[in-house]
């Protein structure tokens, strides 16, 4: 591994953050992608000399063209040997009432810049034979109402990946998706934050309508939590994905996921309705 390259969206916090510095620690030359220079700061605080931070916006063709060109310079004629698409938004709000901001930060950064990245890394990824792996998540099996955006994003990338995975294999790139449930991160405090503040965000009637849901689903994510995965058995899995073989075209980690995985081509469409409605009472 140690001779090893891969590149990493959205390494601010979280997962990224996360699995970065665990590849770092397994060897791996880790280029680590955030978009604000506090986080190129807090990552070189970290002082691992096989980390590399990178500002990068994934929404932006030009950052990532200059981006490729970088790493280019930097890999000789190496190649790019592992890609991961994690960058990601994602908050709850009724689309009704939603902003064009809101419902484009999804689309901007969950697909659009997943694809934009992998389009542009690919010919570095065939030098290698590398592979692209492409955080989804649950939501991306059973869509979660009050995330609709989240959850068609994630449909997306499933899809997405899915046809890819075929598209590539000629050139013997791996595509791979990895789908956890509940991680326990600090992304749950901001999660729970914004719910809180949806009271001060809707004006009264979207208040009126959605209220009752918006708590409900607060309360439907606290217990959620207590179901949470320890980072490490992500990062474990993550393990496998990256260096494995015969990896495994689709990693489904936590015991919620792969329950949502196993029941949802076994339930009705009615049924789904009805679970969720009874549990954020719409």
């Amino acid at each position: 591994m140690f001779n090893k390259k891969i590149l990493i969206t959205g390494c601010s916090s979280g997962i990224g953050l996360a699995s970065a510095q665990f590849l770092a620690n397994q060897g791996w030359h880790v280029y680590a992608t955030v978009r604000q220079q506090a986080d190129v700061d807090k990552l070189k605080r970290l002082k691992l000399d096989n980390l590399h931070p990178l500002l990068l916006d994934i929404t932006d063709l030009a950052g990532i063209k200059n981006t490729v060109s970088l790493l280019e310079r930097d890999l000789a004629n190496t190649g790019l040997d592992v890609l991961i698409n994690n960058a990601g938004h994602g908050l709850a709000f009724p689309l009704e009432h939603a902003d064009d901001d809101y419902i484009e930060q999804h689309i901007s950064t969950n697909i659009s810049g997943t694809i934009n990245m992998t389009r542009a890394f690919i010919p570095l990824l065939k030098i290698a034979h590398g592979r692209i792996i492409n955080i989804s998540s649950g939501a991306g099996n059973v869509a979660i109402p009050l995330m609709a955006m989240y959850s068609a994003s994630k449909f997306a990338i499933e899809g997405f990946s899915d046809a890819l995975r075929v598209e590539l294999s000629q050139s013997e790139i791996k595509v791979i998706i990895m789908q956890p449930g509940v991680v326990e991160t600090h992304l749950h405090q901001k999660i729970e934050a914004n719910n809180h503040q949806l009271s001060e965000r809707l004006d009264q009637a979207a208040w009126l309508q959605y209220g009752k849901n918006i708590t409900m689903s607060v309360a439907t994510h606290s217990r959620a939590r207590h179901y949470a995965i320890d980072m490490c058995k992500f990062t474990g899995q993550l393990a496998k994905a990256v260096s494995h073989k015969r990896p495994k075209t689709r990693y489904i980690i936590g015991l919620d996921a792969k329950i949502m995985a196993f029941v949802s081509p076994l339930v009705s469409d009615r049924l789904k309705d009805w679970i969720w409605k009874k549990l954020l009472g719409f």
